[in-house]
This record gives structure tokens, sequence and C-alpha cells, in this order.
């Protein structure tokens, strides 16, 4: 297949068996990705005749391996993780994902003491059974404690620690079998201008989630301090606040109001003819004096596609150098203090029975939110921008619970339960250096698991292994 004048070919490797060229057999090629993911993903699919006995010999199989090439060079290389088949439109569709997935998937538990970023981050790759690329170098020593942690966000989370130092902002990337971490926001051998090679650009800004006010609480509501910023009042006049509840007033420093401010989104997409180095976290030069848009600009996402000869890529961009930063583990191990009853941590936990149905409804509205939602700090709207006490909130409000909304209410909700007799369902508020309420709660859900909105901003809804932090308290309230 020749798009313009790129001669494209698309090798098809079937799992433990033979090489084949399916280019001809493909209407389509596009590869996409975005900063939030480590792992690129490439779709196609074929037309199916039961009568296409070449077809038939191919037998595409799941796990089989697709390589990409661009005038010979290989841009792509991954394995085929779903095919679905239409008898409507008699079409196989291939979703192929590049060894991104598998450093995404891959859990380890491990602990490093003073040890650099990148020597953790080499010793993972190599734990994950990956090729160690170009490791960007930062001389910072940390101590980390992980357990049941994807190897990319054990990467991601040493090397946010290191930015917090070195103040350059860093991502992972994946060279065919390799992984790399570099600097984000390299400059990549191309711009894009109105005259040459934009197709399309759409420039949006919108002021529908900007916060010009932040009032601070105590745990009881009554109000400590009201915070304007000036810069963001002038572009919206009328208060667009938000609540943030402390235990401590000490703890409602400017650096953490400051961080609750939002101004206007910014929303670009181009599309145009660029090549495959326009990839997420590269930046790009672009000059379009029609949308106003002219500079350096960093791609958030790609999505290029060569298809009836011809060859476009489209391009989230953001006027921001974004890393996509992770604070997973702990800076201490995993602590056994004692809470209530004086129990440790050091015990065998039950699976348990859900024949209570209110426990069943808390179990199955937390599994359902896993993967899912936003940590918002004081987030009460619903239950997709919550913290983790709004998250305990709204899965009781399901079963038609009443607990508070606050991690200084919820200690005391239901009734006490010693650490040894957990159940599934039941909650643990523990103590937080992280939160300005000092304090986080936790949904158990049986064989040593719990499922927690731990942040930090932005991050979904997870579940890992069952851990306490300072003193603690199990509570019940299904039963």
């Amino acid at each position: 297949m020749e798009a313009g004048d790129t001669l494209i070919k698309l090798i098809l490797h079937i799992r433990q068996g033979a090489f084949w060229d399916i280019t001809d057999m493909v209407p389509y090629v596009r590869i996409s990705g975005d900063s939030a993911n480590i792992s690129r993903t490439l779709e196609t699919e074929i037309f199916q005749n039961i009568y296409d006995k070449q077809l038939q010999s191919i037998g595409i199989l799941e796990g089989s391996s697709i390589c990409f090439y661009e005038n010979e060079k290989e841009l792509y290389r991954g394995n085929i993780i779903d095919v679905s088949k239409s008898a409507k439109s008699h079409t196989v569709k291939i979703t192929v994902k590049d060894i991104g997935y598998n450093l995404g998937s891959v859990k380890i538990s491990k602990n490093y003491n003073n040890i650099t970023a990148e020597k953790i981050a080499e010793d993972v790759i190599k734990q994950s059974k990956l090729g160690i690329g170009k490791i960007a170098k930062t001389n910072i020593k940390l101590t980390r404690f992980f357990r049941d942690v994807s190897a990319y966000e054990m990467i991601m989370t040493m090397y946010t620690l290191a930015s917090k130092t070195t103040k350059k902002q860093y991502m992972v990337e994946v060279e065919l079998d390799k992984i790399n971490v570099i600097e984000r926001g390299q400059v990549i051998d191309i711009s894009f201008d109105e005259n040459n090679n934009i197709y399309d650009l759409d420039h949006n800004i919108s002021i529908d989630n900007l916060i010009n006010t932040v009032t601070v609480t105590d745990n009881k509501g009554n109000k400590i301090s009201q915070n304007t910023n000036s810069e963001l009042s002038k572009i919206f006049y009328f208060i667009k606040n938000k609540i943030i509840e402390v235990e401590d007033k000490n703890k409602a420093t400017k650096e953490v109001i400051n961080a609750e401010y939002h101004g206007s989104d910014y929303t670009t997409n181009l599309t145009g003819y660029g090549n495959y180095n326009c990839r997420s976290g590269m930046k790009v030069h672009v000059k379009e004096p029609q949308t106003g848009l002219i500079g350096e600009f960093f791609i958030d996402s790609d999505t290029h596609e060569w298809s009836g000869g011809a060859y476009k890529c489209t391009l989230g961009l953001n006027f921001n150098n974004i890393m996509d930063s992770k604070e997973a583990g702990s800076d201490k191990e995993e602590s056994s203090e004692t809470g209530e009853g004086d129990e440790s941590l050091g015990i065998s936990f039950s699976g348990g029975a859900t024949s209570n149905e209110k426990q069943r409804i808390i179990l199955a509205e937390a599994y359902k939110m896993v993967g899912k939602g936003r940590y918002t700090y004081g987030g009460r709207s619903n239950i997709y921008n919550t913290d983790c006490s709004g998250f305990i909130y709204f899965i009781h409000k399901k079963a038609g619970i009443t607990v508070g909304s606050a991690t200084s209410s919820q200690k005391s909700n239901g009734k006490a339960v010693s650490l040894k007799n957990i159940l599934p369902g039941d909650f643990i508020v523990m103590g937080s250096k992280y939160s300005p309420s000092g304090r986080h709660v936790v949904l158990y859900v049986g064989d040593g698991m719990i499922i927690h909105n731990g942040g930090p901003a932005g991050a979904p809804i997870t579940k890992r292994k069952l851990y306490t932090y300072g003193k603690y308290y199990v509570r019940r309230c299904w039963g």
C-alpha cells in the first residue's frame, strides 16, 4: 500500500506460526497514543469472506505479533490483544498494543532504599523482562516501598519524586523492543503552517471548570478563611468556589490553596501532514494566525492514519508540559501499628461471604469504580469526582446507608470492629501525611485487599493490598 509518496507494509506473525504480509488486505492502519498511557495502539481491519481460502489459512490469533513499516523502516511492533469479528460487515477488526502494555500490566512488590531513580527504572524494566533503552539521569537517590504496583507506576513515581529536585518533566516511551525514560517536551524536526501542512485546526476555550475562590473550613463546617485569586476573578467576576476541609488550620497552606484554583481550559486539535515523530510528549512548532496559535506546543495525544493512499495525523496540543505524575508506594514500610482493639496486621484475612444485601451493594458499587473517577480533594458533586471520604460516602449512599462525607465523622460512624475481625464492606480510617485533613479512608473488600480513592489529583480509584498508617479505626455500617 502507498500513502502519497510513502510505502507502507504490515507484517503479521501468527503465534508460533508463519509470517504473512497483510498490507493489501487492510483498508487502513491507525496508530495512536496519549500522555496518560504508556502503550501505543495499532488498529486495522480485514474484510472477511468465508470463501477466502487465503484468509482461512492465515487464521488470525490473539497474541500474534504485528510489525508496521514505512519506507522499509519499522515504526511499530506489538501483539494482538483483541480480535473482533462482525457477521454483518464481514470484517475482522484487530487491536494491537506495544510492549508498553506489558509495562503497565506487570505488578511488582519491592523496597528501594537510597537508590537513584534511573537505577530503579532499570531494575523494574529488567524485572518486567523487557529491553532497557535510553534512561534519563537524575542522580537523585530515593527511598520507596512498593506493594502490588505496576512497573510503569513505579518508574513514574520515582521520576515524579526526582522531578521535584531536578525541575524537569519525564516520560516513558517505547522504542520497538526497548523501554526508554526521557525528558518530556523534546522538540521534533517538523513545523505545522497554515500554508503548508495544516488541514484543519480547532481551538476551544472554556471556563466551565474555573475555580476563582477557595473556602477553607474546619471539620465542623466553620469557615476558617476565604481566598480569592484576583487574576481568575478578572476572567469571571462571580464566585466559582471550592470548599476544602482541614482538621488543622495550619495545614491550609498557601501551596494547598493555590493548588485548588483552576483557570480556563484550552482544547486544541490539529489535523495535518506530519510524520510519526509527532507523538505524545514531544514539542512541535505551529503557525496558524486564524486561531492565533503561533509558537511551540506540547503534544498530549496523537493519531496517525494511513488510508487509501493518503496519510494524516491528528494531534491534541497543550500550552503546558504536563508530566504523567504518579506517587505510588510509600516512603515508609507499611505500618503494623495497632489501632482500636490493639490488633496488628500480622493476621489472616478471610474473604468473607456477602449474604447481607447492603454489604453486597457497597462492594458491587466499589468494584464498578475501579479504574474510574478522578481524585478531587473535597469533591462531593458525584462519585466520579471525589476524594477518599467522598468515595466511601457515595458507595454507602447507594446501599441506603448514611455516613459522614468527611473522615472526621466517618471514624465514628457505624460500629467499631477489630482488625482481625474485619469483613468485606468495612472501612478503615487511618492517618495520612499527604491529606490536608491528616486522615485517609479505605474500603476493605476481602482477601487482604482494599479499594480506595488515594490520589494524587486526577488519579482513578484503585484496588491494592491492605495497609494501615498511624492510628486507625475499623468501622462497619452495613450490619
